[in-house]
């Protein structure tokens, strides 16, 4: 007897992989085998001693026996939402096929009857002997269509020809409202503009478009195979972070194919890796001090930094493992997170790499290398969610994070002001994080799965490096804390 799984559209059987194993529903409890069975949700079913389940629909490949554990229950699953009632769509697909026919009648109708019209009262240029011929041939027609129309019969063969005939007499009129022809390119149409810089690239003006194309062209040669200048594929990259345009429609904006624009969009997210990331600069402990904005200074005077998490949508992958480490209970999607630190004047001082969004802000924190960073003496602000008050203490640095009522009925008066202050400040790395997905929408969007690969001679992901110039291009804008 085949064994196979009883979950609705699997199709996993036993024997077919060796790593893969199929487990009994539990008897006993009786709440966990209810838990299962719900699960499992098939409507009038009843699992017998032969029926298996098997270990893709539990997130380690196993049930565990944990009350506690997430594989006390089997929790990953595909379902499939069933198609309405056949009879039910197979009389609407009636009813529209009568209508549609009733319509085409009609239309029918209408066409004959403004073909008459058109030939009655449409004005032609000084016909000479030829145009006459035409003409009454066309009264002709009009004729007996007139006739067919009295006697309720529509010639379409008679009416489409007729209109050829119609279409040659009638004088094309020029459309008042089309734009003229442009040969602009993308490049020309931001030279010398700063407002057209800023909306195309994010970049502040046009000057500092030029700077950033100097600094990473400077001492690299530009390949001759490319059909884009320098210029034009920084603008292209750029244009796609700042507006989130596809790359076929960048190939239509700089006429190249799309293989060719998807080309240029990686080499200069790489060269602008490799040159940019510098920008994002972890301060010493004594810089960090001398520019303290004076919010900072009166109440949070050792401020090294404010640390915050954010989310970016992407795509649902394809694997059960994949799709549950990337998939984020506060946002209901699956997305990437990534860890950002906010030096107290407003520049990005710190960046992780991209994370699923099911890991918490406190593995992300531990194994991004911020901890490292820190000296005696910092003071690190953050929110709830960050609960590393021992991890920070072990370097000698303290932890600042809003009061929370753990095990109380409610805050007092202390904590609640000491929360005000905290939020007031702390508020500045939300700011930061909301400007850098206002200027580089595409972050804002839903990412594809295939930015999220990486190579295997390379430590970083693809998104990690776009993330990464998109923040280390922020910081050449000014900073949006109060100094």
């Amino acid at each position: 007897m085949v064994v196979s799984c009883c979950a609705v559209g699997c199709r996993n059987r036993h024997g077919e992989s060796k790593e893969l194993g199929f487990y009994r529903i539990p008897i006993l409890p009786k709440r966990r085998r209810r838990l299962w069975i719900n699960s499992i949700k098939r409507k009038n079913w009843k699992p017998t001693k032969h029926t298996r389940l098997c270990g893709d629909h539990f997130v380690s490949g196993r049930p565990v026996d944990n009350p506690a554990d997430v594989d006390y229950v089997p929790t990953v699953f595909a379902y499939k939402a069933r198609s309405s009632n056949k009879k039910r769509a197979m009389l609407s697909a009636k009813k529209r096929a009568a209508i549609i026919a009733d319509e085409k009648v009609v239309d029918e109708q209408l066409a004959a009857e403004g073909l008459l019209l058109s030939v009655n009262e449409t004005e032609v240029i000084s016909p000479t002997t030829e145009t006459q011929t035409e003409m009454s041939s066309i009264r002709s027609v009009s004729v007996q269509t007139s006739d067919l129309i009295s006697k309720q019969s529509v010639s379409v063969q008679t009416a489409s020809s007729a209109d050829l005939l119609i279409q040659t007499m009638i004088v094309p009129q020029p459309v008042p409202y089309c734009l003229p022809a442009t040969n602009k390119t993308p490049l020309s149409i931001i030279e010398d503009d700063d407002e057209a810089t800023k909306f195309n690239t994010g970049l502040p003006s046009w000057s500092s478009f030029r700077f950033v194309l100097k600094f990473i062209y400077e001492f690299q040669k530009h390949s001759p195979l490319c059909k884009l200048s320098q210029a034009e594929s920084l603008l292209l990259t750029l244009m796609r972070l700042r507006l989130n345009l596809s790359i076929t429609d960048l190939s239509y904006r700089f006429s190249i194919s799309s293989d060719t624009a998807g080309r240029v969009f990686q080499n200069c997210i790489q060269d602008l890796f490799v040159n940019w990331k510098c920008l994002i600069k972890w301060p010493s402990q004594e810089i960090a001090r001398q520019n303290l904005p004076p919010s900072f200074a009166e109440l949070y005077p050792n401020t090294r930094c404010i640390i915050d998490c954010s989310e970016v949508f992407i795509e649902q992958p394809y694997g059960y493992t994949p799709r549950t480490k990337t998939y984020s209970n506060y946002k209901k999607h699956n997305t990437i997170k990534f860890l950002i630190g906010v030096t107290p004047n407003g520049s990005i001082c710190f960046l992780s790499k991209c994370w699923g969004g099911r890991a918490s802000d406190r593995c992300i924190t531990i194994n991004s290398g911020l901890l490292n960073l820190l000296s005696s003496g910092d003071t690190v602000l953050a929110d709830r969610g960050f609960t590393l008050t021992d991890d920070l203490a072990v370097f000698g640095a303290k932890l600042e994070i809003p009061a929370f009522t753990y095990g109380k009925k409610q805050l007092s008066i202390a904590e609640v002001e000491q929360s005000k202050r905290l939020s007031k400040v702390r508020i500045h790395v939300e700011r930061v994080i909301g400007l850098l997905k206002l200027k580089y929408t595409i972050l804002q969007g839903k990412l594809p799965i295939n930015l999220l690969k990486r190579k295997n001679d390379c430590n970083y992901a693809f998104i990690d490096k776009i993330v990464t110039v998109c923040c280390a291009l922020t910081n050449l804008s000014p900073s949006i804390v109060p100094y």
